[in-house]
């Protein structure tokens, strides 16, 4: 389990979290954690919590993150802690139950069995059925005292505004570069693998490009060699698009047009034409340039939602966008 002080790249959630601690329960009751996927929220949570029913921190607030060690933080870290529970749609719904959120009310009003605090995260809060939202606003507008409940979402604006506005919203951004690559490496450290080499950095670089700023992706693109080797002759092909070579373009649409690599092969196009677009757009490229690449953005997408709902010829596709790709790239080298 996470610590608090390891959180890394939401530096003034963290802040505002320890400052939580530190005053000794002064802070809202309830809290809303929301952002895009995989980038640390429930860990953000959980590692709050956990601090919140550690043993070892002491009541002068001057341990702002759990030990990891006491009987609290093991019972935590299983998820047997007797006053706190955790809260998402059970395995073969599709939705938190009503039930859910009634057995969960309930255990938020019962007495502390460690004498200290009462806490609970939903996980997954927009999947709220209608009737378990509306069990959840009486708890929300009466809490307990001594009693913290998280509730993690993507998508704030799919829960209702009576929930909503009786939390405190903590609002969570992508991961930089930097903070993704701290975090790679810090896992691989507790993994206690071996120092990282240069041709491993290069590939936590490629993992970096390929996340989409977020956790779990970079954690998995890292360990997929498959993946790895695909980007690595993607990247290198390229590079060297040019029009003048239509048959070296048409023979790797052939060869990725297969119905295993097509996905990968178009969503490496749209994140090096994203990549692209920001350069352009910080480099204060011309205008044109830029609609060219926003045009050919929306028309990749429009191809592959077209390969996905009409079975689309997946070489064809390719081939039509290599060619505009190279074009593009001709037009910016005679620039």
């Amino acid at each position: 389990m996470t610590a608090l002080d390891t959180i890394i790249g939401h530096d003034s959630t963290v802040s505002t979290l320890q400052r939580s601690i530190k005053s000794g329960g002064r802070f809202s009751h309830a809290m809303l954690f929301n952002g895009p996927p995989s980038v640390g929220k429930r860990t953000t949570a959980l590692a709050f919590l956990q601090a919140l029913h550690c043993r070892s921190r002491g009541d002068d607030g001057n341990r702002l993150q759990s030990c990891g060690e006491c009987p609290a933080c093991q019972r935590f870290q299983q998820r047997t802690h007797p006053d706190f529970t955790y809260l998402t749609v059970e395995e073969g719904k599709t939705r938190i139950s009503i039930d859910q959120i009634r057995a969960l009310c309930h255990f938020l009003t019962l007495s502390s069995l460690e004498g200290g605090w009462k806490s609970a995260l939903i996980d997954d809060a927009v999947f709220l059925s209608e009737g378990a939202a509306n069990a959840l606003l009486k708890t929300l507008e009466e809490p307990t005292p001594k009693t913290v409940l998280i509730l993690v979402t993507e998508r704030p604006g799919a829960l209702l505004p009576t929930i909503r506005s009786r939390c405190n919203q903590l609002r969570f951004s992508p991961l930089d570069e930097a903070s993704l690559r701290a975090i790679i490496l810090q896992q691989e450290k507790r993994q206690e693998r071996s120092l990282p080499t240069e041709q491993h950095m290069k590939r936590v670089d490629a993992a970096l490009f390929l996340s989409g700023g977020r956790i779990d992706t970079a954690l998995a693109a890292v360990r997929d060699e498959n993946q790895m080797e695909l980007w690595e002759t993607f990247s290198h092909a390229w590079e060297s698009f040019t029009i003048t070579d239509l048959a070296k373009m048409n023979q790797l649409a052939e060869k990725w047009g297969k119905e295993t690599l097509f996905p990968r092969i178009m969503r490496f196009i749209s994140l090096k034409l994203f990549h692209l677009l920001k350069q352009n757009v910080r480099e204060q490229k011309s205008g044109i340039e830029v609609r060219r690449l926003i045009d050919l953005q929306k028309a990749s997408h429009n191809l592959r939602d077209q390969q996905e709902s009409y079975n689309t010829n997946r070489r064809l596709i390719l081939e039509s966008l290599f060619i505009r790709i190279a074009m593009i790239r001709n037009s910016a080298s005679n620039r």
